[in-house]
């Protein structure tokens, strides 16, 4: 009888190893669950804000031209002036005030949507660029690039902008 109650005694305590044992397997494995899911919502989160600030680059190009349109309706030539608001009291021809071919923009707001020449801002962890490749009194194609994370993530798309609505 004494025999027994010693083998159930080591039984218990070799059955409380194991049980710890499980249980630290059990929370590594969920910490690393945990770990990865908190990586995946980041990445999905930064990405989001990249492809809203695409969007929103698009959207402001858009804007521009319309602006360009109601404050010159009749000259086909001020369709995609970098700034609208300089065509307000210059004089009609606007021909060397368009955008150019393959130069960087960044699109900024005061007031009103304008393009300016690209510099890098360092105090954001995002960095949109707009490129036209193809401008015409017809037609615009540019691209816009937002990266992020020190230039390690990136998308781009290509849009094609009309002068007509």
């Amino acid at each position: 009888m004494k025999n027994l109650i010693k083998n159930i005694k080591g039984l218990i305590l070799a059955e409380a190893l194991i049980s710890v044992a499980m249980l630290i397997m059990a929370s590594v494995a969920m910490t690393t669950v945990l770990r990865n899911s908190i990586n995946a919502t980041s990445s999905s989160k930064n990405f989001l804000i990249a492809e809203n600030l695409l969007i929103e680059g698009v959207e402001a190009v858009k804007n521009i031209r319309n602006s360009n349109w109601l404050i010159r309706p009749i000259e086909k030539a001020c369709w995609l002036v970098p700034d609208p608001a300089s065509l307000i009291n210059n004089p009609p021809n606007c021909g060397n005030s368009l955008v150019e071919s393959y130069n960087e923009y960044q699109v900024k707001f005061s007031d009103h949507w304008f393009l300016s020449d690209y510099e890098e801002n360092p105090d954001s962890d995002f960095q949109r660029k707009i490129i036209f490749d193809e401008i015409d009194t017809e037609i615009a194609v540019f691209q816009v690039s937002v990266s992020w994370n020190n230039g390690n993530k990136d998308i781009s798309r290509k849009f094609v902008l009309h002068n007509y609505l």
